[in-house]
């Protein structure tokens, strides 16, 4: 049995009631009225260097065109600022601090820009006038420069009371709170500033001053709210009077009282949660600015500490939530601004599943909070249709089937209500896995996963603290032992360059000219990044409009030395040392019958040699399909390099062999063929010096380039070189092309790139009916076989390949491109 504290239970009961009361009204809201709500607006923080410089913003903010009259007051006696938002309101102005000794060189430059016809100095002493004066040289007339400043913090209250009266000619009602307790007239200057009803001020336990019975009797006002205090003025009628409860995290229930004030202003019809204002608990003056600010669109005051905004002020925001159009923040940072951000949002907690194939189709259960008003639900870049899912409780969404994916790699299924969307985090990931071998970037996507809901911060880099953009690859980067600096700017000169649609996972990409933001690609179009300030490390879209360059830091292949057992070796090989070669050491051979054979599962493989003048030519056979001869002469000796690729091959096992054959192009000297290392796109398996069956077409076969001029272009096709692509380069067309290629022989094969980019081409074969190839990948594919002309009786023919300018749904361009073709003659 378990028994609940009497004091305890009220507590959790009525949490549990406001909350449902919450959703309930926002649910019939949307049902009755049938409106889509928008997210408020959350402006930035207006958070500079001190409260003077604050209310300077506050103001270019409130009255851009200049305002008839200012009201400035002092920031370093609290007590005499307290009753200046009323007389600001009621004038037409903003309010503005400065110290006591000198007027703030800000504050007269935004005096100047605001060209007002008349200034108020509130608590200030006349020595400020000859300053006000040198700001505004206009204003010659000693009644333009009004200085209001009493013996005490309640004769000056009087006196603003006095201007206030005299400029709305009466005045019915008043707001009394105490001048010893700052934060209750604070609570009370946006709703005071608004009725245009002074503030009256009064020690907290009494007695009342007489300086404020003199001011009330004067004025004829006998009524008004009371805040902050139990007391009650002589002769005067409380209309309401509203304190705060206070508790453990609020202990003079300020913050209760503040929102109190709000809540009660609102339910009369005189302010509104339209537009909230939030400002520190703890620093008034930033307080009686934003009221001021406020005052011009009835807005709501509330109060929040530094780094949340505590029960009240949260409170008020959630069962108001629907009536929120905009909040500022003034005098407070980001970390408010995230929490108010995600306030009513949606959570998402947990994924059933959270892996999957690329093609899609996985039921998901999304569990989290508050998913009993989602409005939509994202999948990486993807909207689903809303008969794709469902709510099946406040906590649990079932997603019917996971979309397909533009490639490999992982997504954030995001949901959104009226509120907004849910804040990012790790637990929200899915992974559309790689059906062939993981590129060696990957391991860097799945560190960067580990932070996602981190929250940005200006110069961050570390988890504990936050990120920001260039931080966050730093970080990342340096758990595998690469060293980066923390600037996009200068990490976008490490590594290698890399096409966009060779982008691979753990590539940077880079934006905005000059370079300033940086993200780590992770695959299908998106990318991990830590955005902006107010905001957490998210999984986003990488091919934005400002999308610039992209850079490789980790090779995505694994390299295989030549002395790995899994290669077979045939005939007679020597060993090379030197620290030039990859490993230390290569391989080389120079008689009959040697041979190297490399079986590998995976992609694409590479292999690194050894040129100089004295090596001669290999033959390289790629799956017993037709050799290639690959020469190794150099005028100079080179270490490493690459000599030849197989491109991109359908994932699963290849072999590759490599023979001497004694041949040497007529400047080498000798005919030595090298081994240094491979470099491959999955994993070595075990060879076999046995040659694979042979699939060698019973009549020769022999490849064009695109750059032959057997091949005839009409319209603009553009080079791209790419180190995949047959003979290092490729041609491409975005707008309106063709090519057409004649030739005599039984077979003609298309070779082409396909990715992200690419779009479909036209093709007609002796002027028959034409054909649609989609060259669109979701991953780059190098030397890929796009279409076939199969047997053909022997002679001439022809083939035409045009741009259509035409797209698959999830292709990012229209390109069409031509690598090479092969024909069997």
């Amino acid at each position: 049995m378990v028994s609940l504290h009497r004091g305890g239970h009220s507590r959790l009961t009525r949490l549990l009631t406001g909350s449902f009361v919450c959703t309930l009204s926002i649910l019939l809201f949307l049902v009755l009225t049938g409106t889509a709500l928008a997210a408020p607006t959350l402006n930035t923080p207006i958070n500079d260097s001190s409260p003077v410089a604050n209310a300077v913003s506050l103001s270019v903010r409130a009255f851009p065109s200049g305002a008839p009259a200012v009201v400035v007051t002092t920031l370093d006696s609290y007590a005499d600022a307290l009753a200046a938002p009323v007389l600001a309101k009621v004038c037409g102005g903003p309010l503005l601090l400065t110290s006591s000794t000198s007027l703030s060189a800000s504050v007269a430059s935004e005096l100047t820009r605001l060209k007002p016809s008349k200034v108020f100095l509130v608590g200030l002493p006349p020595a400020l006038l000859s300053a006000v004066q040198a700001a505004l040289p206009a204003l010659a007339a000693p009644e333009q420069i009004v200085v209001l400043k009493g013996a005490d913090r309640y004769e000056t209250a009087a006196l603003v009371a006095r201007e206030v009266a005299a400029k709305l000619g009466s005045v019915s009602q008043v707001v009394v709170a105490p001048g010893d307790s700052y934060p209750a007239a604070v609570a009370a200057a946006t709703l005071a500033a608004v009725k245009g009803w002074p503030l009256i001020l009064t020690p907290a336990a009494g007695p009342f001053p007489q300086t404020s019975r003199d001011v009330l009797s004067e004025l004829g006002a006998d009524s008004g709210l009371v805040v902050g205090t139990s007391l009650t003025p002589p002769d005067f009628t409380v209309s309401k009077r509203l304190t705060g409860a206070s508790s453990a995290s609020d202990p003079d229930g300020r913050y209760d009282l503040c929102a109190k004030v709000a809540e009660y202003a609102a339910n009369q019809g005189w302010l509104g949660f339209a537009n909230v204002a939030l400002v520190p608990g703890d620093s008034f003056p930033n307080g009686l600015t934003a009221a001021v600010y406020l005052a011009q669109t009835k807005g709501v005051l509330l109060f929040s500490k530094a780094s949340s905004l505590g029960e009240a002020s949260a409170g008020a925001l959630k069962s108001r939530a629907t009536q929120v159009k905009k909040v500022d923040f003034v005098g407070l940072g980001w970390p408010v601004f995230r929490e108010v951000k995600s306030l009513n949002s949606p959570r998402v907690t947990g994924l059933s599943v959270t892996s999957g194939p690329v093609a899609g189709g996985n039921k998901v259960v999304v569990t989290g909070s508050a998913l009993d008003g989602v409005s939509k639900v994202r999948v990486g870049k993807v909207d689903l249709a809303t008969a794709n899912w469902k709510v099946d409780s406040p906590s649990q969404l079932t997603i019917q089937a996971m979309p397909a994916a533009f490639g490999p790699g992982p997504v954030e299924v995001i949901v959104y209500n009226f509120w907004g969307a849910s804040p990012a985090n790790p637990k929200d990931v899915y992974t559309y896995v790689y059906e062939g071998p993981v590129p060696n970037g990957y391991k860097v996507v799945q560190e960067a996963i580990k932070y996602v809901g981190i929250p940005y911060l200006w110069a961050g880099e570390s988890p504990s603290t936050g990120f920001d953009c260039s931080g966050l690859v730093k970080y990342v980067y340096s758990k595998f032992g690469i060293s980066l600096p923390h600037y996009s700017r200068s990490q976008a000169t490490y590594g290698t360059a890399v096409a966009k649609e060779d982008l691979l996972p753990g590539d940077l990409v880079f934006f905005y000219s000059p370079i300033s933001h940086v993200g780590i690609y992770v695959g299908g179009g998106l990318m991990i990044n830590a955005p902006r300030s107010g905001d957490l490390v998210i999984i986003e879209d990488a091919f934005r409009s400002s999308y610039v360059t992209a850079r490789r830091i980790i090779s995505p292949y694994t390299r295989y030395e030549q002395t790995d057992t899994r290669l077979a070796y045939a005939g007679t090989w020597s060993t090379g040392s030197s620290s030039s070669y990859s490993g230390g050491s290569h391989r080389y051979a120079n008689t009959s019958g040697a041979s190297v054979t490399v079986t590998f599962s995976g992609t694409s493989l590479r292999w690194l040699a050894k040129k100089s003048p004295v090596y001669g030519k290999a033959k390289v056979t790629l799956d017993g399909g037709a050799p290639v001869t690959v020469d190794l002469y150099s005028a100079s000796t080179l270490y490493q390099q690459k000599v030849w690729e197989t491109g991109t091959l359908p994932s699963g096992t290849h072999t590759v062999k490599i023979e001497w054959t004694g041949s040497k192009n007529s400047a080498a000297t000798d005919s030595n063929v090298s081994v240094d290392a491979f470099d491959v796109l999955g994993g070595l398996e075990q060879a076999s010096a046995a040659p694979p069956p042979s699939t060698l077409p019973a009549t020769p076969v022999t490849r064009y380039e695109e750059t032959d001029g057997k091949i005839a272009y009409t319209g603009t096709w553009l080079t791209y070189y790419a180190s995949g692509a047959s003979g290092g380069s490729y041609k491409y067309a975005d707008s309106t092309a063709s090519a057409t290629i004649t030739f005599t022989g039984t077979r003609l094969d298309w070779i082409a790139t396909k990715g992200y980019t690419q779009g479909k081409a036209r093709l007609s074969l002796d002027g028959g009916a034409p054909v649609t190839v989609d060259l669109y990948s979701a991953t780059t594919l190098r030397q890929q076989k796009v279409w076939s002309s199969g047997e053909l009786s022997a002679g001439t023919h022809t083939v035409v390949i045009s741009w259509t300018g035409q797209r698959s749904v999830s292709s990012g361009g229209t390109r069409v491109n031509i690598d090479a073709v092969e024909v069997w003659e």
